[in-house]
């Protein structure tokens, strides 16, 4: 190939690059343009507590958090009178069931100790990012005040420049028309007055020259505010934006863990009274064997089973333990009523096209998933779920608002997915809790 070629290819080369480049520039603007995308979206879901139906003791626990059920299938079993036991027999079991919860206290205590020390670290890092998020805006409120300073201080300068340029042409004005009168006594020459002339309308058009500078100078003056002055110090506005997203991570962090820590600190006071009871239990077990053959006769088992299909998300007692009719034992959450939740300012959400489909990204999973908007409600005030009657179908988790929306108008938009992966229903709690990024299109101004 003669090197006249080659330089043909490599320029031909270069141009379909450019051309590339230039196009996937446009896309990408494009996208951004006509889409509102959100981050940190947490999927939620229903939840029912159901209750014993009768008094009794809990005879068996068939079930643990985390564990899929079918609707009918017994989660509990409970006896309306204790169970009859031989007493050597019921005293080791009892001793072996003190081992156990032994050894549940230690791995309680240890999840519990550990939730919270992640749970404390994502709370000083909150912290952090509020002092770091104060100081670039102090750094804000600082280049504004240098720039008005700076600005004001071009403004004195030409005023006074002005003034020197119109001192200059009143002085030109004045002898060129003395110089006219001399030229009109036969005194001087023309050429000397064209020559005044000529200076004076220079002084004139640099007169007019200094206006125009003054003018744009108090025009840039009057129109510097904090957008201005954000949009001109990219590195600042960056750091801002980086620093209200990891804040908002670390407070979904932080109401996980401590939703965790309060769910694991109740499951070890309740171990640690269980164990309790059954030392007790231990050392009585002769005892209660005795009492117990008076009331074989009496003793009769009802099954608790599950209302429909789900997952098991809790468990309110331990095996052995005495509960009262519409005592609540277990909580299940429906794996099929699932969705996406994110809160948003009112202003971003009335830019949602709620008919057009939504690109939804889950953390942890590789492919794009398709969703459609459920709802678009307004939002009062921080939504709990603390209170919880047995029976009655509530979301799992509280609705989290973010720190740098708080005090706003807010909307609670929730997303379906239009065909949910079969990989989510076998993730723990159905996926409940995890994160995604949505993409909703932007409603068309005409």
């Amino acid at each position: 190939m003669s090197e006249k070629s080659s330089r043909i290819v490599k320029g031909t080369s270069i141009v379909v690059l450019g051309l590339v480049s230039v196009a996937v520039s446009a896309i990408t603007l494009q996208y951004y343009v006509s889409n509102v995308t959100v981050d940190n979206a947490v999927i939620n879901g229903h939840s029912v507590r159901l209750a014993s139906p009768v008094d009794g003791q809990i005879k068996k626990f068939y079930v643990q958090p985390g564990v899929a059920v079918r609707s009918g299938e017994v989660l509990a079993r409970i006896a309306t009178a204790p169970l009859l036991i031989n007493a050597s027999s019921e005293s080791a079991a009892t001793l072996a069931s003190s081992l156990q919860e032994q050894k549940n206290i230690a791995d309680l205590r240890a999840s519990v100790d550990g939730d919270k020390a992640q749970l404390d670290a994502a709370q000083k890092a909150i912290v952090a990012f509020q002092g770091r998020l104060k100081h670039v805006d102090e750094q804000y409120k600082s280049v504004k005040a240098t720039n008005t300073l700076v600005l004001s201080d071009v403004v004195k300068q030409q005023q006074a420049a002005l003034r020197v340029e119109q001192t200059e042409e009143a002085k030109a004005r004045r002898e060129y028309a003395r110089y006219q009168g001399l030229v009109l006594q036969g005194a001087i020459p023309r050429q000397v007055a064209d020559q005044a002339r000529s200076t004076w309308e220079a002084s004139v058009a640099k007169v007019q020259q200094a206006r125009a500078s003054l003018s744009q100078s108090l025009t840039n003056l009057h129109a510097s505010g904090p957008e201005e002055v954000i949009g001109s110090n990219y590195l600042l506005r960056e750091d801002r934006a980086q620093l209200l997203q990891s804040m908002e991570e670390k407070m979904v962090l932080s109401a996980l863990l401590k939703a965790r820590v309060d769910a694991n600190t109740i499951s070890l006071r309740q171990a640690q009274a269980a164990y309790v009871r059954d030392q007790a239990f231990y050392q009585d077990s002769h005892r209660i064997y005795q009492a117990s053959q008076k009331l074989s006769q009496q003793n009769q088992n009802h099954d608790l089973q599950a209302s429909f299909d789900g997952i098991v998300y809790q468990t309110q007692h331990e095996q052995g333990e005495q509960v009262k009719s519409s005592e609540p034992l277990v909580t299940l959450v429906d794996c099929n009523d699932v969705w996406l939740e994110k809160v948003v300012g009112a202003d971003q959400a009335s830019t949602i096209d709620t008919h057009a489909p939504v690109d939804v990204q889950l953390t942890g999973f590789s492919s794009t998933l398709v969703g459609k908007v459920d709802l678009i409600s307004p939002m009062t005030g921080i939504q709990t779920t603390n209170e919880r009657s047995t029976g009655v179908r509530v979301q799992a988790l509280d609705t989290f608002i973010p720190p740098n929306l708080v005090g706003m108008p807010l909307a609670r938009v929730t997303v379906r997915l239009t065909q949910p992966p079969v990989q989510l229903k076998s993730e723990k709690f159905c996926g409940l809790g995890q994160t995604a990024k949505l993409a909703f299109a932007r409603k068309k101004l005409f």
